[in-house]
This record gives C-alpha cells, structure tokens and sequence, in this order.
C-alpha cells in the first residue's frame, strides 16, 4: 500500500528492489515517473482508481448452465458484452478450494486479455451449500497455519502474474449464509477469529510480495442477523489491510419473491455502513442483480431505478464501479421457479442497461 497523498489515486502492485546507485539526476527521474505516473495499458505499473465521476463497468459472467462460480469463458464474457453494449473494465468468479487451491492463473490471464481486472472471490470453503458450519477449511484451521503452503504458493504464482488482481475473502461476512459469518464460529469471538483470520492471509501474501492483489473487505448492505456481534465493524481487518470496502446489494433473488427494496434504499444503508468502516476506502458495489421475471417488482423498473443512481446521480460519491451478477440457478426442481439475471434473457433489459452503460462515465476499461 502507498501511505501518501496517491492512495486515493492508486495503489502499487509488485516492484522489484533496485539497489543499484543512480549516478545520473535524469535517470532517477526518468524513473521516478515511471514508477507513479499510472499507466492506461496492461503492463501498467499500478492500479487505476476511476477520476471522480467515473466508474468500472463491471459483472460476473458464467457460462449458462454453470456448475460453479469459476466456469467462466471467453463465450460467456462476449456474450455479456455482447448484451450490454459495452466492455468490461472488471470481471469477477469465485475461485473455490473445494475444487482447485492452486491460483487460477489460466482464468486470470484470459480476464486480463479481455482487458478486464480480476476480481478473485476466494471462496476456502469444500462446497457451496449455505447455512451451515464449514468443515474443512475452517477459522481456526486456517488461522492455525494448516493452509499456510497453499497461501504462500497462491501468492507466488499471483506476484508473477505482474498485474493488478482485485481479490477477498470472506464474502457478505455480515450474512449468516456463509460458514464464516459469527453465527457459525462463536458470535463476538467469530468475528474477532474472522479479523485475524483476513489478516494472517493477506500478511502471508504481502510476505511473498503479491503486492499486486488489491483487497476487498466484501459485506452485504445489511446484515443478517442484526445483532451487535455482527456488525460490519465487527469483522473488519483495518485499513492497513483493506484496499477497497465491496458492497452487495440484489432486488429479487427469485420469481417468487414479493419482498423486494428498491436498490437505492439498499445502497444508502450499504454506503453508510462502508463509510462507518473507513473515509478513506474507495467503494465498490462488488455485487448487484435482480431476477428479470419476477412479476412483483419488474426487472425493467428496478435496474433502471439503480442505474440512474449509480451513473446519472453519482448518488454515493465513493462508488468506483459496480458488478452486475449475470447469472441463473435452479431453486427447486420445477424450471418455472428458476432465477435468471441474465440480460441475455430479455431484451427489454439489455436496452435499459446499453442505454446506461453508454455513458462516457462507465468505463470499457479498468483505467
């Protein structure tokens, strides 16, 4: 991290010590201005934070029938953006350990070539079934050192990718769906194991000097149970370890829901309780989505409504982009009651997003 006055600005991935003198006065400078003037290509030396007033346009964007968050392809990107009108500056996926440890270095040099961050959802957990207790890749387990090797391998191979990656752990650790929410480790002592559980990852990344990957502390805009042990500041690292504060924020989840927020009511509490956390962290709405066939709340309606606020009104000022959840899955074993937020899946839908997503504002790359 870089504690100066280009923090808000942007922040150092991996450079390599010099220890060389510097004989010449050009030379130093001619350095100098390579090292802090960022870069707009994909060799770039640090990671662009949008200027005030724009923001990374960005989704997750599995294949259709996708079996888990990390089936992402080529296809599946270009049919996003097919879709929606525009490039991606992020591009997001889950990387689960209940598959694969290892840094996913093919997904991640194939976002890059699409000219896209990556953004690496770390999901240590041995399968995606919610609410309920972890099993393997527990807490405890992880703060004790059991996952050290894979950790320091992972961020080995992560240094010499020698681009920004945007990446978290603990996603929504303020919902009770996740097995590291307190609700499964304990309440107070949890979320307290869940600091220094972060910490100890992130540490052994630094150590390894991935300073290339940008964290997220990723919360829900609300959470769930509300009870003083689960707070958003209950759970945070500090600012010495977070990078960027994510948001998530979904209208419908599925057809049948009737209970449904307008996004802007979710995001002003989401926001508040980012800013709670830290002034100085830029925001990222790292999570947003609605089912586009739900009949109470119709999807046209509610992602106009969230657009609007987002792009037109610069209605939370610290937000430096958004991740639209372009995905669908089966809810039970009747196809009707299926979730889809594919924009692939209605047309009415990929006209109000192109219309938004048209503005100079959004950005078609990450910097």
């Amino acid at each position: 991290m870089v504690h100066s006055a280009f923090q808000e600005l942007f922040h150092p991935i991996h450079a390599e010590k010099n220890h060389t003198y510097l004989y010449s006065g050009r030379v130093f400078i001619l350095l100098f201005l390579l090292i802090w003037i960022p870069g707009c290509s994909g060799d770039m030396i640090h990671l662009c934070i949008p200027k005030e007033g724009t923001l990374w346009n960005g989704a997750f964007s599995p294949v259709k029938y996708h079996l888990h968050e990390m089936d992402i392809t080529n296809e599946s990107i270009r049919s996003y953006v097919n879709s929606s009108g525009k490039n991606l500056g992020v591009i997001a996926f889950s990387h689960e350990w209940s598959i694969n440890r290892s840094f996913p270095i093919e997904k991640v040099q194939m976002i890059h070539a699409n000219g896209a961050i990556p953004y690496i959802r770390l999901m240590l957990r041995s399968d995606n079934n919610q609410y309920r207790p972890e099993s393997l890749f527990t807490l405890k387990r992880i703060f004790n050192g059991i996952y050290d090797r894979d950790l320091i391998e992972f961020a080995r191979t992560a240094k010499r990718m020698n681009f920004p990656i945007v990446i978290e752990y603990g996603t929504e650790v303020n919902g009770w769906w996740f097995s590291w929410n307190g609700y499964w480790t304990g309440k107070e002592k949890g979320a307290e194991l869940f600091r220094s559980v972060y910490r100890h990852i992130i540490t052994l990344m630094r150590e390894e000097g991935a300073d290339n990957l940008i964290w997220v502390y990723h919360i829900n805009w609300h959470s769930n149970p509300e009870e003083d042990w689960n707070t958003p500041e209950a759970y945070y690292p500090g600012d010495e370890y977070i990078d960027l504060i994510g948001v998530s924020a979904y209208g419908a989840l599925s057809p049948n829901e009737d209970n449904i927020l307008p996004f802007s009511r979710m995001m002003d509490e989401g926001y508040a309780a980012a800013q709670n956390l830290s002034v100085n962290k830029s925001v990222l709405i790292s999570e947003m989505g609605t089912d586009l066939r739900n009949p109470h709340k119709p999807a046209s309606i509610w992602i106009d409504e969230a657009f609007s606020a987002i792009i037109n009104e610069q209605r939370w000022p610290g937000v430096i982009g958004f991740v639209w959840w372009n995905a669908g899955w089966p809810n039970d074993n009747n196809p009707v009651n299926n979730t889809t937020m594919r924009i692939e899946d209605d047309r009415e839908v990929q006209k109000i997003l192109q219309r938004h997503l048209s503005s100079d504002q959004v950005l078609s790359a990450y910097c």
